[in-house]
């Protein structure tokens, strides 16, 4: 009986050990227990690209969450060569590089961490754009309607309108920093700027004088800034555009919109005195307009017939005005700008907004030919500068309206490359375009988010 007893006893204990046991998963007969850790997955998803070009200097590479990662260390450099971790044990998946240099290759990477260890990245790289960005004037709203011009030394000068002062304004960087001097006080805008052989400055501007507009004159010739009212009949002086020429004395030409009588309005110094004449009296014509000269001394405009919404052509290098209608499908719009090459027949380059598009036209062929370069979604080309190099390629500096940008488009490769540069805020207005003797791009602007003059220069 007892005997009996113990077995039974003895049964139930071993029945509840194996049921225990069964339970806690212990000789493989129930679920089984948590297994160890593993490492991460490897990070992906590399912001900028890998292989990116034309990155900007304050740029934050990012990156998407690795699974299983709870940290990451972060290896930035110019070279992978002996390089560490610039940032460990962060759990952020982005990291904003200090001072980076403009044209420069970098590399990076990425390694996911978690308990169970770490999963190197793979090497990534990106290039800087060669483009710096520079605020020169951000007292109030200022920088609208400027206009840039190089000296000999390849120094920079400006003109444009404060409008928060009402004031004329000239820059330049020649001592190193920018210098800023007002020009002329009063309502003043839409300025065009040229130098001279002996790099004085010539600036032609509207300017309202209380009761109607007036087209002004200011050059620093003499030393000292010397204003001249040119044109006071009506409202005259936007549109304006201005060109010198001349080594001993200074010839200056101007051409205009006279918006009272809608023509295109010239005015000269050639013969020594101002002489005013109206160019083209055929409908509304002459707003915008571009002037430039050749190295005969023959002068090339180019602008807008608003009635007939036409892009024209006047010049006199047949000794009397001609005028020319460029054969442009569609409706021409804003943003003339000419530029003009060629040692024995002159060779016109001018840019132009057509049908919303930044648009090219030439004549270097002996009849003219019209291009479409910017045909993004949108609006293009409402604003554009056009400068030639010493190889006659051309450079044009642009605003993208649609996505508040600053573009510059060239064709020295034989074909148009569009690079967008400036893309903070609404920015790009009124570029103005120039290149110096080593063919390096200098463009003003108006950063119209804060109100500011801008600079933009890969040199």
């Amino acid at each position: 009986m007892k005997d009996a007893l113990k077995m039974k006893l003895g049964l139930g204990v071993i029945l509840s050990v194996a049921l225990i046991a069964g339970y806690y998963g212990c000789g493989g007969g129930g679920s089984s227990g948590s297994s160890a850790p593993t490492a991460p997955a490897q990070v992906a998803t590399p912001s900028p690209a890998n292989n990116a070009i034309n990155v900007v200097t304050n740029t934050q590479i990012s990156w998407a969450a690795a699974g299983g990662a709870t940290s990451y260390d972060v290896y930035f450099g110019a070279t992978t060569t002996g390089w560490t971790a610039v940032l460990t044990n962060t759990a952020l998946t982005s990291y904003t590089p200090a001072n980076l240099a403009r044209n420069t290759l970098y590399y990076w990477r990425i390694d996911a961490k978690n308990s169970a260890g770490a999963t190197p990245g793979l090497n990534w790289e990106f290039t800087t754009t060669p483009w710096g960005y520079y605020t020169v004037d951000s007292a109030g709203n200022t920088g609208n309607c400027a206009s840039l011009a190089l000296d000999s030394n390849n120094k920079v000068h400006i003109s444009y309108f404060d409008a928060t002062d009402n004031d004329l304004k000239y820059t330049t960087n020649i001592s190193g920093d920018w210098v800023i001097t007002p020009v002329d006080t009063g309502e003043s805008y839409e300025s065009s700027l040229a130098l001279d052989a002996n790099n004085k400055i010539y600036i032609a501007y509207g300017y309202y004088n209380g009761s109607s507009r007036e087209l002004r004159y200011a050059t620093n010739g003499s030393g000292d800034w010397v204003i001249t009212p040119l044109d006071t009949a009506g409202w005259v002086g936007s549109g304006v555009s201005i060109a010198v020429t001349g080594t001993t004395i200074t010839q200056t030409h101007i051409s205009y919109y006279d918006e009272t009588n809608g023509n295109l309005n010239y005015a000269t110094n050639a013969s020594g005195d101002w002489v005013l004449s109206m160019l083209d009296t055929a409908g509304n014509v002459g707003y915008p307009t571009a002037i430039a000269i050749d190295v005969n001394n023959k002068i090339h405009i180019a602008y807008r017939d608003s009635t007939n919404t036409d892009l024209k052509y006047a010049t006199n290098i047949t000794g009397d005005w001609v005028i020319t209608t460029i054969d442009v499908t569609g409706i021409v719009q804003n943003g003339i700008s000419i530029a003009v090459t060629g040692t024995t027949a002159a060779q016109v380059h001018i840019s132009f907004q057509a049908n919303n598009k930044l648009q090219y036209a030439n004549n270097v062929s002996g009849g003219w030919v019209v291009t479409n370069i910017d045909s993004s979604t949108g609006s293009t080309g409402d604003y554009t500068s056009i400068a030639l190099d010493s190889y006659k390629c051309a450079h044009i500096a642009y605003r993208d309206s649609t996505n508040n940008e600053l573009k510059y488009a060239t064709n020295e490769t034989d074909v148009w490359v569009i690079t967008t540069l400036d893309t903070t805020g609404d920015t790009g207005l009124y570029p103005s375009i120039a290149l110096d003797s080593d063919n390096k791009v200098h463009i003003s602007y108006y950063d119209n988010t804060n109100g500011d003059l801008k600079y933009a220069t890969n040199k």
